[in-house]
């Protein structure tokens, strides 16, 4: 039997996040965590939710392979995110859905990792990030401040194996996760508690699922993604290679 197709849900928006500043690589911009995204998932239908981007930009957005684009004004990752799990919601058939913030770079084979991981879980995260190896109250060498959960170098988790890779169970991830569409809608009410404010309260939601709703959350290792700040890239990929150039930034 053929794999469902995947529906890439992606955010993207013009808007710095003023109160809440990351230290990015200069390879990681906008135009190229998308253009990357699409390079990795070339048989995904990918619909784009444009929230408070120019006319340059949007305009932009349509010369891309993207099934679907709208466009919002919302002007924070939450109600952003829970527009995207809306549409998600109103779905006819039941299918995985990837949610994707717009400063994640991937590598090649996130479908197929997405996929063999809901075989095993409820949710599947392809960033292995760095603070689910860095103890409580500690930082690590790159700036990574350490994940509450975590002591003795490494959270408790279960590791599985799957048909193409291993994978780890997790106690949290970002705003940037797949799941099967039936799931998501089931657990509209935790997302939307959680997303009512200006900013996610990712890893508070997260826990609450788990320890609170029977979820499971996995991740492969390694990661086929990264989240693109500095001081949290996923361990053992060069990302920088596996980025899309944005001409742009190069220019600056």
């Amino acid at each position: 039997m053929a794999e469902p197709r995947l529906l890439v849900i992606y955010r993207i928006s013009d808007q710095a996040q003023c109160n809440n500043p990351k230290h990015k690589p200069p390879y990681v911009t906008k135009r190229g965590c998308l253009e990357n995204m699409l390079r990795c998932f070339p048989e995904a239908d990918v619909w784009c939710i444009a929230d408070r981007v120019s006319n340059e930009t949007f305009d932009w957005l349509a010369t891309l392979d993207i099934r679907r684009l709208y466009r919002s004004n919302f002007g924070n990752g939450a109600r952003s995110f829970m527009y995207g799990l809306k549409l998600v919601a109103d779905l006819k058939e039941d299918r995985p859905v990837y949610m994707v913030e717009d400063d994640y770079i991937h590598r090649p084979g996130g479908t197929e990792a997405i996929l063999d991981g809901l075989a095993l879980a409820d949710y599947v995260t392809l960033f292995d990030a760095r603070d689910k190896y860095v103890n409580a109250g500690e930082v690590d060498g790159t700036g990574c401040p350490g994940n509450p959960l975590i002591s003795a170098g490494g959270e408790v988790c279960r590791v599985l194996l799957g048909p193409r890779c291993h994978y780890k169970t997790t106690n949290s991830t970002c705003m940037t996760c797949a799941g099967w569409s039936s799931t998501f809608r089931a657990d509209w009410d935790v997302f939307q508690r959680y997303n009512s404010g200006a900013f996610p309260r990712d890893f508070e939601m997260w826990c609450d699922l788990i320890q609170n709703h029977s979820r499971t959350l996995v991740c492969p290792i390694p990661g086929f993604a990264t989240h693109g700040e500095v001081q949290h890239l996923a361990p053992f990929t060069d990302w920088e290679a596996e980025a899309v150039i944005d001409p742009r930034a190069r220019s600056e």
